[in-house]
């Protein structure tokens, strides 16, 4: 499953597999009994660290912090141009 998520993650379109490809896959992946164990057993791990993830620090909860743009002063992010253009 990890290689198959990395194909469709491709940086190169062309190597990430297709939409008939992928329904190949699923429905390969819906007959075979092995498969379907680890994907039941990653569920219940992904609840696992769900639960985990829900546990708040109250001490965090009415605290926020400083967000700094200073790394992005360089960049084009400030440069827009706005063309003067009114349609009477």
């Amino acid at each position: 499953m990890g290689n198959f998520m990395k194909k469709c993650w491709h940086s190169e379109p062309e190597q990430r597999p297709t939409a008939s490809e992928v329904y190949e896959i699923f429905s390969e992946w819906q007959n075979n009994e092995n498969i379907l164990l680890e994907l039941l057993e990653s569920d219940k791990k992904l609840q696992n660290i769900r639960n985990e993830d829900m546990q708040i620090n109250n001490d965090s909860l009415y605290k926020s912090n400083f967000i700094s743009f200073s790394a992005y002063q360089d960049s084009n992010l400030y440069k827009l141009d706005i063309p003067d253009i009114v349609d009477e």
